[in-house]
């Protein structure tokens, strides 16, 4: 007799993704897993978005209402939710083929495992594939330099949210790092080198359009559960907040003073010896 497959919970939070929405639900309902319960919370949606989830009523459970934001809604579905694995996608990225599927299989076959994610595409409004996620095998200690975790891969026993609760709802932009990062004290968070899902990169985008203040909450991660903060984070915070020409003099020359500026203020000393070669190249780049 075939095993029971687990029941998977997705939750998608949604606000005005009407160019994108359906392209997400038939993502996920295409998979054709049988044991799926889809999850969409609406922050009262002003564009087409309420009336494409009307068309699929009968094979999600949805509500339209206002909302403090995404993180909000994200917990608000996972409260909803009632499967054994967890995720959440966003109302503009889709999952690949088949992921449902193995990742019920991962589950059945590794009951050790608690967390896993995957290799994430990057897409373009009209689906084309424009390059991949910068993933990798992360654990607690190598969360602390960069986040290699492509979020829409990501799924998760319910056991995880027993143990860690929600999303901290006073992060807009990097509320899933912040996660992993409480995940990964416990839990091994296990790594599948095969495309999952898809990320959609698009001007209307929150990560694309509000980059400075998402670099400016992951100092603020790693400030919390680190004690410190890594070079790199301070190098790519420092960068999203130059609007000049990048690869000029004066470029280097901001980028020189107000990464150790910034390294200062955050850790209370210069960077170690990988991060001064960096600064001493852009030192030579400067003059």
């Amino acid at each position: 007799m075939p095993k029971r497959l687990p029941k998977i919970s997705i939750v998608t939070p949604s606000y005005n993704q009407g160019t994108f929405i359906e392209r997400t639900i038939s993502s996920v309902l295409s998979q054709k897993y049988p044991n799926l319960e889809f999850i969409i919370m609406d922050g009262k949606s002003t564009d087409q978005t309420v009336s494409i989830l009307k068309k699929y009523s009968s094979k999600l459970i949805w509500e339209s209402k206002k909302d403090g934001g995404q993180t909000q809604a994200i917990n608000e579905g996972l409260r909803k939710s009632t499967g054994e694995i967890l995720a959440y996608l966003n109302s503009d990225d889709t999952y690949a083929p088949h992921t449902l599927h193995t990742i019920a299989h991962f589950f059945q076959t590794h009951p050790e495992e608690h967390f896993v994610y995957g290799h994430g595409r990057l897409i373009d409004s009209d689906d084309n594939e424009i390059g991949f996620y910068n993933d990798s095998a992360m654990t607690n200690e190598s969360l602390f330099a960069a986040c290699g975790i492509s979020q829409p891969t990501c799924f998760w026993r319910r056991d995880v949210l027993e143990e860690f609760g929600y999303f901290d709802e006073s992060y807009r932009f990097t509320m899933d790092y912040e996660y992993w990062v409480r995940v990964s004290k416990k839990f091994k968070l296990h790594y599948l080198p095969i495309v999952l899902a898809n990320s959609r990169i698009h001007p209307d985008a929150k990560t694309s359009s509000f980059t400075h203040k998402l670099h400016s909450e992951a100092l603020r991660v790693s400030l919390t559960h680190y004690g410190r903060v890594h070079y790199d984070w301070i190098f790519t915070y420092t960068d999203s907040a130059y609007s000049g020409q990048k690869g000029s003099k004066e470029y280097y020359r901001f980028m020189l003073i107000r990464s150790l500026v910034n390294y200062w203020k955050y850790n209370h000393s210069i960077p170690p010896i990988a991060g001064r070669k960096i600064l001493m190249d852009w030192l030579k780049q400067a003059i």
